[in-house]
């Protein structure tokens, strides 16, 4: 090992048991088993992912309908492989934070390359590129926690690598450039985007180059692989557009779920603090500069895009940590690399003013980059709404990704297990866990994410005056009581639409009966809505269970 290498494989090895620990820390025992869970929106691709690679096709449930509530299909195969090794409710879903780790570092890895190459082997400055970006809080959380992002994050600085090398001179790898299209593409339909901005700036100089060997041969790849994509979509699924494009994007108008989207957009910027994005800015001239438009433009453009995606979409449902959301977070990388790029501008300015002192030249530069370094990390993570939910969890003062909700929704299973036999047929709002720790049984996805119906309806819209241009939830705006309870007769309700809870009770509370389902020694205090008369509750056989019916007034 070279001593120039040396702290660099010794960052990545911290990094790596760092991301370690905090996904131990995200575990839990319930009654003596120790378990490990992703998010919930997580946990439905690993109900897909595990039906795959036990042979039963890409489904919600084993026995339920083709529907393709998973939003990526290249990370229901990724997990479909890792069940297909472990196949485990307890351990399983660790091998998947685990290896949505291993996804972060390479990319990571690809974002140190470039950042030396940028930085004239400024190693120092290099190392504090990557530090800043797996610690800013929604890149560690959206990675570690399960979802394909981490995959995203590393595709995407690997193609970010390949464009700075093509644009600084280098000769182009087809096959790896090929490669990373065709996998972004499979992974999610909107990096579609940025794979034609990337062949653009690697191989269009000229608009005759519309027409080269080299761009027809990756474009061709990027809609070889959609339409490739569309066609196995419509033979299996039946539709063109996955269902959750259904959900999020029809059936509610445009203009509130785009305001929306711009107050989330407004609130990221004011999080990240206009100090880091003028510092971005300074960057990306800084770079123009010195090397051209291309590639502080490859840096750039991108973020730029896909915060006017996330304007587009109305942002994402978990807004309210703060920070960069789902869409944004693969390119957070190239941001912080410019914003520190030109924050060592600043830097040097500050250095040529420094002045007499007894420290040497180089005890000088470590400091100030220390103290540079430190200080944007405190900007990005405690300028958010919500900074001390960052930080307690990268401190380790408390378990992160929501475990609590996540451990309470698996003892519930456990208890729905005993009092329901096979077949019988659950309604829910939380879609992932219950179904990966309830098997045998069937589901009613009330939100629609695996319901075709339902994801087609015409979405409700919260809030009154101005109130509705804030009030936008994505995925969580459509249900219909008369489809999922009247028509599909679920056995057990095991929550309800916030929103539909008073129709529910006017019209559906004669078929149901209130039931508090209590198991001490499990810690579970849960009420739900019990079919009645329905066969397949085991009132009797109920363990460790107390089942309370609520009394209903005749009023």
């Amino acid at each position: 090992m070279s001593r120039n290498h040396r702290w660099v494989y010794i960052l990545f090895a911290l990094l790596f048991v760092y991301g370690v620990f905090f996904i131990l820390r995200a575990s839990f025992t319930i009654d003596g088993k120790w378990y490990f869970s992703c998010a919930d929106d997580v946990m439905i691709t690993l109900d897909y992912a595990r039906n795959v690679a036990r042979g039963e096709g890409m489904r919600w449930f084993a026995t339920g309908e083709r529907v393709e509530g998973a939003s990526s299909l290249l990370w229901v195969l990724v997990t479909g492989a890792i069940h297909w090794i472990v196949d485990s409710k307890q351990y399983t879903p660790g091998l998947v934070q685990l290896v949505s780790l291993l996804f972060l570092l390479l990319g990571l890895g690809a974002l140190f390359r470039v950042s030396m190459v940028l930085t004239d082997d400024n190693r120092g400055l290099s190392i504090g590129i990557v530090a800043l970006t797996f610690f800013y809080a929604p890149v560690l959380y959206w990675s570690v926690i399960g979802f394909e992002v981490s995959l995203a994050v590393a595709l995407v600085l690997l193609m970010t690598e390949e464009v700075v090398r093509v644009c600084r001179g280098d000769a182009p790898r087809l096959w790896l450039q090929a490669c990373l299209l065709a996998l972004m593409v499979m992974l999610r339909n909107e990096l579609g985007l940025f794979c034609l901005l990337s062949v653009a700036l690697m191989h269009v100089h000229h608009w005759r180059d519309l027409f080269s060997k080299r761009v027809l041969l990756l474009s061709s790849v990027i809609f070889g692989i959609s339409l490739g994509i569309t066609t196995f979509r419509w033979l299996y699924f039946h539709e063109i557009l996955p269902n959750t494009y259904y959900l999020k994007m029809t059936g509610y108008p445009l203009l509130l779920r785009m305001s929306r989207g711009v107050i989330v957009a407004f609130t990221f910027l004011n999080d990240l603090s206009l100090f880091l994005v003028a510092l971005a800015g300074v960057g990306v001239f800084l770079l123009w500069r010195r090397t051209g438009w291309r590639v502080p433009i490859a840096l750039s453009l991108p973020w730029a895009l896909y915060l006017a995606y996330s304007v587009y979409v109305g942002g994402d449902a978990w807004e309210y940590r703060g920070g960069a959301n789902r869409w944004l977070v693969p390119f957070m990388g190239s941001f912080f690399l410019l914003a520190l790029y030109g924050g060592m501008d600043l830097f040097s300015r500050l250095e040529q003013h420094w002045g007499e002192s007894v420290f040497s030249q180089r005890a000088r530069r470590v400091v100030l980059l220390s103290c540079v370094w430190a200080l944007l990390l405190v900007q990005v993570n405690l300028c958010g709404r919500n900074p001390l939910y960052s930080w307690t969890e990268l401190l380790f003062l408390r378990k992160a990704m929501g475990v609590e909700k996540l451990k309470r929704d698996i003892k519930l299973g456990i208890v729905l297990a005993r009092m329901t036999k096979t077949d019988a047929k659950i309604a829910v709002i939380v879609a992932g866990i219950l179904p990966y720790h309830l098997e045998g049984r069937k589901f009613v996805d009330l939100y629609g994410y695996n319901d075709r119906v339902v994801a087609k309806l015409r979405a409700h819209v919260a809030g009154k005056g101005v109130k509705r241009y804030s009030s936008y939830m994505p995925g969580l705006v459509k249900w219909d009581l008369s489809y999922s309870v009247g028509t599909l007769k679920p056995d057990v309700i095991v929550r309800l639409p916030g929103l539909a809870k008073t129709a529910f009770l006017k019209d559906y509370a004669s078929m149901y009966e209130r039931v508090e389902l209590v198991d001490k020694r499990l810690g579970v205090r849960e009420k739900v809505w019990v079919r009645k008369g329905s066969r397949y509750i085991k009132y009797k056989r109920l363990v460790g269970c107390k089942v309370e019916r609520r009394k209903r007034s005749n009023t």
